[in-house]
């Protein structure tokens, strides 16, 4: 039985990974096409449809607003009785300024409201809906007689403007950030037909401040009387200001000493009168993370050029960038570095004479260098020649433009994983025994309302196992489906699934990482990141199973330890429930005759089925046996020769050739264990709690009573095993009530001689440079998600996909020891470098992704536990690693992720 939806002729979209900004259609042949937008272009409505923005104005209600957008703004539709503008995020919070003066009837015309001489004779007010937010503009037509100063009296319900520097945040009455504006910028009138429509620039030079008296807040806008009366200054001159909720990162700098303005409508590349014109934008390509790219390309609309055809000019080329930067305080001088790999040309121009057109750079190379783990630092357009000054350069339409007809996209196709081949049919004679890809079961990462509606599932069938078998999602029809055995589960089954999803969990591009250097640790206890969430209700589909989820899981548990029973049995190393075909699936590296007609005997003919995957090996956990003399390794070092603070040696104190070693302990460093060494993974609880979480085979609870874990420079004890999930010889054990159940491969120290500090160790092994923990995952692990590990033997890598949430294994132990049998774990994989012994216990995490609260900084996944058992550093296939979800140490000892506060 499969319980998911498809037509295996037609392409479909994947709703299960749909989002705002992104659509996957999956083809015949099992290609996937990605396509990547630079801001929201569609809103999934209550029905749990999609519909594409539309932000043409229609009155409504009193008022003027868009068909469709993803935030709500409404503007007045003439006179004093409504605000000007009322900017909604939801429906609980607002913010609305109010015009000095009644307003003149608008002139509509799309997503622009005109409202003419609103600012005094010859100065017109139009406003623009955006997808996300509006922008205001204050166009002087001639120049003014007296200086120009307009203020806006400010109403907000839930919401406040709080100034910083460079523009405004709205913030909610806790100080969370969930909108930014900046400082409003000037656009002159340009001159002459060659130059682009909206330069020259001016951010700066206009005064944004808050007032306010008592309760009431007040935003002035004044432009720079000097500017005004610049004999340079040429009319119509616009003021515009741009308030929006998207995390897009689209901007453009020129070398002429001025900040880039990341809200203007469009982007300038090439140069323009011989000064150079550079664009910078960034795209969230998590979806590509692990993928054979195939094909893709970058869209924009060009609306404006020195003229039209093709080819203009030397062209625009499409580069890589290979350095991190900010749109916030970009400049000419601080550009990032980018490189010439994978560049790409177009000589193609639209110019107003022609119709505006959309321009495509191929960027195959570029897109499998980020999909193959080189970091996303973005894409710049540059003149392809910028040593010649002649005119060559393209108006693109920028995310601030419009629409999703106007707004940047990315589109990518990747090559299939392939699918499963059937090798013996269930029948008379035995299971199922198919063979597939390695990397079959890679897929699109889910949609977050998906996911987290997963959760509300399982918590659904944890409390009726019997009854109801286990969820899934249809990732076509983005259905979550939760089987029912009898009509009765099936009640139980069928209520929607309702809660909130958190947006900000983060991915495995390590380039946005906000680092920082030992000096800057602290062992205070902070609030973390607040995330930006949204409400899902979905309601699923009940269809009739055979077999109920505690069946299934009682017999992926028990098929591991049955090897005195079964002839075969042994060359089983994991087994998990199949929730697609309501089954258990094992993995074995040889299936005999006898193996498939025992195990049908045993629990039927269709319920299990054998993945074979001849000369595969059995996983290991991750502890290293005793390190050589750790003198012979060397952090980085500072600029007096000293070493600095690293994995390796991490908590020593003191020492003449020790630079900034302190007495806190980081995750990903390095310790003394049972038998071996392991790493560290995240601080735990409160300041005066002092817990680390790290690997329970590293302490197991038969471990020598005598032996406790060990500071990095054998000096001494770093704390006391403060409790463990594993024993030696068995595995996973089950706890003592009122916890109960099994819970992977957990311990935990409390630091008796050293402080913990919310903050892990990036880079490789040497680095001193660290990253601030400010939170840990929202929901379970789920197949497609990405992530980054960081134990002290291999150091930070990223690129891992997971592609089994729910994996018991069996870890083989030296000598004559049984095996141990782990539950539950997640297992996931990678190409590249693999996680090596020493590994054991270190942190599982993402980085937050740009635009949300708490940007580069780290949330917390899980524990590295096992993996590939070989010790090479590179394989020409994939890596496995297993961890344990970080949601376990809740169910195992309750409390909380330390977590850093954010600015």
């Amino acid at each position: 039985m499969r319980l998911v939806n498809e037509d295996p002729h037609q392409p479909v979209e994947l709703l299960g990974a749909a989002t705002e900004t992104m659509r996957a259609t999956r083809h015949p042949d099992g290609r996937i096409t990605m396509e990547t937008w630079s801001q929201p272009v569609r809103v999934q409505q209550t029905t749990g449809a999609w519909a594409w923005i539309d932000t043409t104005l229609v009155e409504q209600g009193g008022v003027l607003r868009p068909k469709v957008a993803k935030t709500t703004s409404h503007f007045s539709p003439g006179g004093s009785d409504k605000p000007l503008v009322t900017f909604s995020p939801d429906d609980k919070q607002s913010v609305s300024l109010r015009w000095p003066t009644a307003l003149p009837r608008p002139t509509v015309h799309g997503n622009k409201a005109t409202y003419a001489d609103a600012g005094g004779s010859g100065a017109d007010l139009v406003l623009t809906a955006l997808p996300t937010g509006y922008r205001q503009e204050i166009v002087l037509r001639s120049k003014p007689s007296r200086p120009v100063e307009i203020t806006l009296q400010v109403e907000s319900k839930g919401l406040k403007l709080r100034e910083r520097k460079g523009g405004l945040d709205l913030v909610t009455s806790a100080g969370h950030r969930i909108s930014r504006a900046y400082n409003a910028a000037t656009w002159a009138k340009p001159e002459g037909d060659r130059k682009p429509a909206a330069a020259p620039r001016g951010p700066g030079r206009v005064k944004t401040a808050l007032s306010r008296s008592k309760d009431r807040q007040s935003l002035v806008i004044a432009p720079d009387a000097a500017l005004l009366n610049a004999r340079s200054t040429t009319y119509p001159l616009t003021i515009a200001s741009t308030f929006t909720t998207s995390t897009n990162i689209d901007v453009d700098i020129a070398d002429d000493g001025l900040s880039a303005d990341p809200t203007r409508p469009l982007l300038t590349a090439g140069t323009v009168f011989g000064l150079p014109n550079r664009t910078y934008l960034q795209f969230d390509t998590r979806g590509l993370i692990g993928n054979q790219v195939l094909d893709a390309k970058l869209s924009l609309l060009n609306t404006d050029a020195p003229s039209c055809g093709d080819p203009v000019g030397d062209g625009i080329q499409v580069r890589r960038v290979t350095s991190r930067w900010s749109q916030d305080t970009l400049t000419w001088a601080n550009k990032p570095t980018s490189t010439d790999e994978g560049a790409r040309t177009v000589t193609r121009a639209f110019a107003p004479l022609c119709d505006p057109g959309r321009l495509e750079w191929p960027l195959t190379d570029i897109a499998q260098s980020w999909a193959g783990g080189t970091g996303n630092f973005g894409l710049e357009l540059r003149a392809a020649n910028e040593a010649n000054p002649d005119d060559n350069w393209r108006a693109l339409a920028s995310s601030e433009h419009g629409g999703p007809d106007t707004t940047p996209k990315l589109t990518a196709t990747f090559e299939s994983f392939g699918e499963p081949t059937i090798v013996h049919p269930a029948g008379p004679d035995g299971v199922e025994v198919f063979t597939a890809p390695q990397l079959w079961r890679r897929g699109m990462p889910m949609a977050e309302a998906q996911a987290h509606a997963l959760d509300v599932a399982d918590e659904r069938v944890a409390a009726h196992s019997t009854a109801l078998g286990p969820p899934m999602l249809d990732m076509v029809t983005g259905e979550v489906v939760t089987p029912a055995v009898t009509p009765e589960g099936q009640a139980v089954a069928t209520p929607a699934l309702t809660g909130t999803a958190y947006l900000s969990n983060g991915g495995a591009d390590w380039s946005q990482a906000d680092e920082f250097e030992g000096s800057q640790e602290s062992g205070a206890d902070g609030t973390g990141a607040s995330g930006v969430t949204q409400p899902f209700t979905l309601s699923p589909r009940v269809p009739i199973v055979s077999n109920s989820s505690s069946r299934l899981t009682t017999i992926a548990g028990e098929i591991l330890g049955l090897d005195a029973e079964i002839p075969g049995v042994d060359k089983i190393i994991e087994s998990t429930v199949w929730a697609e075909r309501n089954q258990v699936m094992v993995q074995a590296s040889a299936v005999t005759p006898a193996l498939r007609l025992a195990l049908a005997q045993r629990y039927g003919t269709t319920t299990v089925a054998i993945w074979l995957r001849p000369g595969v090996e059995r996983p290991i956990r991750m502890i290293a046996e005793p390190d050589p003399d750790i003198s012979t390794w060397k952090c980085a070092l500072d600029g007096n020769g000293k070493e600095r603070d690293c994995r390796l040696k991490d908590g020593i104190i003191g020492g003449s050739t020790i630079g900034e070693f302190d007495a806190f302990i980081n995750g990903g460093s390095r310790y003394m264990s049972h038998g071996g060494r392991c790493s560290t993974g995240f601080a735990w609880g409160s300041q005066s709690d002092n817990y680390y979480i790290t690997a329970g085979h590293c302490l197991p609870t038969n471990m020598p009573a005598n032996q406790t874990p060990g500071l990095t420079d054998n000096s001494g004890t770093l704390g006391d095993r403060a409790g463990t999930t594993y024993t030696d010889g068995k595995g996973s054990i089950i706890l003592p009530n009122p916890r109960g159940g099994l819970h992977g491969d957990l311990a935990r120290i409390k630091l008796t001689t050293r402080v913990h500090t919310a903050s892990i160790f990036s880079g490789d092994r040497y680095s001193h440079k660290k990253r601030a923990v400010v939170g840990k995952w929202s929901r379970s692990p789920r197949k497609g998600d990405q992530y980054c590990n960081g134990g002290y033997k291999t150091g930070e890598q990223c690129g891992w996909v997971v592609e089994d949430p729910n994996a018991m294994a069996e870890y083989e132990n030296p000598g004559n020891q049984p095996d141990d049998n782990v539950y539950p774990l997640v297992q996931g994989s990678r190409t590249g470098k693999c996680t090596l012994s020493g590994d054991s216990g270190g942190p599982v995490y993402t980085v937050i992704q740009p635009g949300s609260p708490g940007a580069g900084k780290v949330m917390a996944k899980g524990i590295i536990s096992g993996g590939s058992r070989a010790e090479s550093t590179f394989w020409p296939f994939s890596c496995n690693n297993y961890f344990t979800d970080i949601r376990e140490v809740v169910r195992t000892w309750g409390g909380d992720i330390k977590k850093r506060s954010i600015n």
